[in-house]
């Protein structure tokens, strides 16, 4: 009877210090037939310290693990959450079945005079190429109505409405619209002067009915005797006789 009690303590212990064992440190392997059958052999393991200074030791190191789990949990929600990027919106094109209503950028780049005179060139007046984007929509009843414009140097005055014109020569569909324009005080041939501009470019429309403008250009309308001091041969055809001039093109995507 004196033995059980001492008998019954030594397994309590070796089952308790095998389970934080395990718990605690994986990597320390016991074999179970050498160790547990035998408890005073088990705890000859242990046989510099006492039962109670092991039994602190393990209870001070569930302690300072308990603290490091602790603190690490309050680390990680102090931790600032990553800001994630805003998703980059998909840009869809926009798809044009009719010219009615419908919204363009016009990003063009003219001059305000035709560049094949000859006496510019005598002269050595160099005239500079303007440009910029315009928004603008062709309207339902034919009108244009100007949304935006980025060129700081030209002032657009008016946009004229807009109309399609089917052509003769190579059996297409074109589309028309005009401006008047005022040019800056810098611009060699029309300081602070207007002029219209005449904007032409192909209708192009695809088999599922989309419409697309290709090749534009940019006219402006001069009297062909201007040259000749308004005459024609023998008579006398100022502002009779025009034609239209080449200065400069444009590039129109659906808004």
């Amino acid at each position: 009877m004196k033995r059980s009690r001492p008998f019954a303590l030594e397994l309590l212990l070796c089952l308790g210090i095998l389970g934080l064992v395990h718990a605690f440190a994986p990597t320390i392997i016991f074999r179970t037939s050498t160790a547990c059958t035998s408890p005073r052999k088990f705890l000859s393991l242990f046989s510099s310290v006492s039962p109670e200074e092991e039994r602190q030791r393990l209870l001070d190191m569930a302690k300072k693990l308990r603290t490091e789990a602790q603190n690490l949990e309050e680390e990680v929600r102090n931790k600032p959450k990553q800001e994630l990027s805003p998703p980059v919106p998909t840009i869809q094109s926009t798809k044009v079945t009719d010219l009615k209503d419908s919204t363009w950028t016009v990003s063009y780049r003219f001059s305000s005079q035709p560049k094949d005179d000859d006496d510019d060139d005598k002269n050595g007046i160099v005239l500079p190429n303007y440009s910029g984007k315009l928004t603008v929509i062709l309207k339902a009843d034919g009108y244009s109505e100007l949304i935006s414009t980025t060129d700081d140097r030209l002032q657009i005055v008016k946009i004229w409405g807009w109309d399609e014109e089917y052509s003769q020569e190579d059996q297409k569909q074109y589309l028309l619209f005009s401006m008047d324009v005022q040019f800056p005080k810098s611009d060699p041939k029309l300081p602070e002067r207007k002029e219209r501009y005449y904007f032409q470019a192909r209708i192009d429309q695809s088999t599922n009915g989309e419409i697309s403008l290709s090749d534009g250009t940019v006219t402006v309308k001069k009297d062909v005797s201007e040259k000749t001091k308004g005459m024609w041969g023998l008579f006398q055809v100022a502002g009779i006789l025009t034609q239209f001039r080449y200065v400069g093109d444009f590039i129109a995507k659906p808004t």
